[in-house]
């Protein structure tokens, strides 16, 4: 390993990726009118996927050259017709593809030409996972795939819960968009995972800076956006299927699409998809860990009807999982919680076997998502846009110990039992007053209510919101330059029980974001961003007022209700070149806080469930900043090698001294090779993580961690894909081998490494075949 590790290391210096190789379908065909079947000339025809495209002749005729096998998303724009995308397959047996547009309506008055634009770049940095990437990754958690990007990492609680940290920030500071939807849940907990399936997605982005202008005071940390593909618009029936499967803890995955678009109607376009996922005890390389399983139903459909003027797209997701909670970290006394942090492995571990089934402690989530989005475009004004939505969350938790009856419905009671409905409105003009300024404003409302059913923890609220914002952009050549302002405002009323009486608390908090941001286009494949943005966040109600054991993450939490709102500044540079087979992108930020809050080590409280560590919540003003990198450089003969990495420092500055739980540094080289039909690669990837040698050191007992932080460690994954030609369908199969040589470590952003080392080696096969 030690070798391999070297070898890695010193390839991985030269940075890169696998390389395109020249492939040799030619595909050629007509671009006609509809209603008179007429060629259309000079009509714009591009591939998507390769970012290449023509024009066709004064015939209609094009051609596209040296084409792989696979399937394609052809782009097709006339200035006389209506915006067509269609995807089709290309094969030695496919070689003549025709296509046909709809006219636009003519009026003596007016003309409609309809057209789409993507949406411009960020000025912020921004990291994608999308295409053979996702297909790669397919099965695991959304926050262990999130964790493929430089400057986002993975807090965790066992194996099967992860949420993403975006420059050391994580849950409430980090909003998570499932299409286009605020995710809103109990996503306060570290063992509160991300609601939302990554099935569900064609492409996932990550935002790295303060974006609260668009997305509210919670975006402090990032955005990521879960995005789904657009609905189709040409007439058919297409789908995909997707088989996952992983020899750690025996889990399985199978996940279905189908979508068409409906013929002989007003525009209709539509969408099913769901996915069933069930796993078992996972192990490490010594052991299993009991009671690791997990159990997903998931399902979501989409309907869309649009004209060039206007639209409405209704779309609907229903999130379901059952997650066990490591058995041995729900502890019984203190002696036996002493005995655990100095053991090599969790007591009992060596008579714990494989099953698929769950006990206790457990949890239970389901989340329902509804959205219905209006639009229309206004001559010489730009799109109006109206979008509602309606979610409902509900998170069961049960502890250890024996059941505590059922309720009225003859459900199993929960320890914690939480319910949170959201109603949220928003309206916002996209508008161009010019060729070089564009931009959005816009204003939104929130109500919220969630209940709490069980033993007191955090107290029931109601929140109520409101916020407006603008935000405009200037273009040019060389350089786009975008600024805008944001004003929030909060109203809090939470109710607690003391002593049979309901005691109401009350806060309002109000504040602004502003945000400078642009993008300099140097030349030569040379190109800078630059972001400057005043950031806040209220402190939520579990920050505030918990007070108890939290079973999920074994752990008791005690609120301060005296915290006041976050403030924070971050600046953001980053710095992008491309070209002669060389891609580097390089991200540096440096972030100011005042009253930054987070949790401490508070000792340990013995509780009727058993001894448990503490943590308090406290505020500190704070200071963190760092460097994200990715190398590449792709050899004309197949063979690319790249290099990752991430570098951050915390400090609380109000004691002079690290903050705690913060990501570890970590970097990683790799070495690919593809064939040259492009079809075909291997990638082999060695990841060092340093170990985080920054934190706090106090003198009271009882404000230092448990254990100190674990040792560096290395790991080596493999990947290998290749994709085969069924008619004129396709199949894409990804193996990869996850810690392949066996590596045991503990990760220091596992809330349960207390207890239990991470998983050994996992073996994981993925099936995609896309139909037509």
């Amino acid at each position: 390993m030690r070798l391999l590790s070297i070898c890695l290391l010193w390839a991985g210096l030269w940075a890169g990726a696998a390389t395109a190789q020249t492939c040799h379908i030619s595909v050629q065909g007509i671009l006609r009118g509809e209603e008179t079947a007429a060629p259309l000339p000079y009509a714009s025809i591009q591939i998507k996927e390769l970012k290449q495209g023509v024009y066709t002749d004064s015939l209609g005729r094009f051609v596209f050259d040296n084409l792989c096998p696979g399937t394609y998303t052809f782009i097709c724009d006339h200035v006389a017709c209506q915006h067509l995308e269609s995807v089709k397959t290309v094969s030695n047996d496919v070689k003549t593809i025709n296509f046909t547009l709809k006219h636009h309506q003519h009026h003596l008055d007016q003309i409609e030409i309809e057209g789409y634009k993507n949406g411009p770049p960020s000025t912020q940095a921004v990291d994608q996972l999308q295409g053979q990437t996702l297909k790669e990754l397919a099965g695991k958690q959304l926050g262990d795939m999130l964790s493929e990007i430089p400057g986002v990492t993975s807090l965790k609680t066992g194996p099967t819960i992860s949420k993403p940290i975006i420059h050391g920030l994580h849950s409430n500071r980090v909003v998570i968009l499932n299409n286009g939807i605020r995710q809103e849940g109990q996503q306060w907990g570290s063992e509160h995972a991300p609601e939302i399936d990554p099935f569900i997605a064609n492409k996932l982005t990550v935002i790295k800076g303060a974006n609260s202008l668009r997305y509210g005071p919670g975006a402090i940390g990032g955005v990521v956006l879960v995005e789904v593909d657009d609905l189709p618009d040409s007439v058919g029936v297409s789908g995909k299927v997707q088989v996952g499967g992983q020899s750690n803890g025996r889990i399985g995955a199978v996940s279905g699409q189908i979508e068409g678009r409906v013929p002989n109607t007003r525009p209709l376009s539509w969408r099913l998809q769901g996915t069933l996922k069930k796993g078992g005890n996972q192990h490490t390389p010594d052991y299993y860990l009991d009671n690791t399983g997990l159990t997903e139903q998931n399902f979501s459909a989409n309907v869309k009807r649009e004209t060039f003027s206007q639209g409405t797209d209704v779309f609907y997701s229903r999130f379901y999982s059952e997650i066990g909670i490591l058995f041995p970290a729900h502890i019984g006394g203190l002696s036996d919680f002493l005995a655990a942090l100095n053991a090599a492995q969790p007591a009992g571990s060596d008579t714990v076997g494989f099953t698929y089934g769950l006990k206790r402690p457990y949890q239970e989530i389901t989340h329902h998502l509804a959205k219905v989005k209006q639009y229309w475009r206004i001559e010489d004004i730009g799109t109006l846009n109206a979008i509602y939505s309606l979610q409902r969350n509900r998170r069961r938790e049960f502890d250890k110990h024996k059941p505590r009856g059922a309720d009225a419905n003859g459900e199993e009671k929960a320890e914690l039992d939480f319910k949170i409905t959201t109603h949220n409105m928003e309206v916002s003009l996209e508008h161009e007053l010019n060729a070089q300024v564009e931009g959005i404003a816009g204003m939104s409302g929130l109500y919220q209510y969630n209940v709490l059913v069980g033993r007191p923890f955090i107290p029931n609220y109601v929140l109520i919101g409101g916020e407006a914002f603008l935000i405009e952009r200037w273009k040019s050549k060389y350089l786009d330059l975008e600024a805008g302002i944001r004003y929030d405002y909060r109203w809090v009323n939470s109710t607690k029980e003391f002593a049979g009486i309901d005691v109401f608390s009350i806060r309002e908090y109000k504040s602004y974001s502003a945000n400078v941001g642009g993008i300099w286009k140097i030349g030569r494949g040379l190109r800078a961003t630059f972001n400057a943005g005043r950031a806040w966040r209220p402190p939520h109600v579990n920050e505030l007022f918990s007070d108890g054991l939290h079973h999920g993450a074994a752990a008791v939490e005690k609120g301060d209700s005296t915290l006041i709102p976050e403030q924070a500044i971050k600046l953001v540079a980053g710095f992008e070149y491309t070209g002669h087979g060389f891609n580097a992108q390089v991200t540096a930020y440096q972030q100011w806080f005042q009253n930054f809050i987070f949790k401490r080590p508070a000792g340990i409280e013995r509780t009727v469930r058993g001894a448990f560590p503490t943590f308090q919540y406290a505020q500190t003003p704070a200071e963190l900043r760092g460097v994200d990198a990715t190398v590449r450089y792709d050899f004309p003969f197949g063979l690319g090698l790249i290099t990752k990495g991430a570098y951050l420092r915390a400090w609380n500055t109000g004691s002079d001294e690290p903050l705690i739980f913060m990501p570890p540094n970590w970097i990683s080289q790799g070495i690919a090779i593809r064939t040259k039909d492009k079809k075909s690669y291997l990638r082999i990837e060695w990841k060092h993580v340093f170990e985080q040698k920054l934190v706090p050191i106090s003198e009271n007992p009882n404000e230092t961690d448990w254990l100190p932080p674990p040792p560096a460690y290395n790991l080596v994954n493999l990947t290998a894909g290749t994709q085969m030609q069924i008619g004129k369908n396709v199949l894409d199969i990804h193996l990869a081998v996850d810690n392949a040589m066996n590596e045991v470590y503990r990760n220091y952003l596992n809330t349960f490494r207390y207890y239990a080392d991470e998983v050994g080696r996992n073996i994981r096969v993925n099936l995609t075949y896309n139909f037509n």
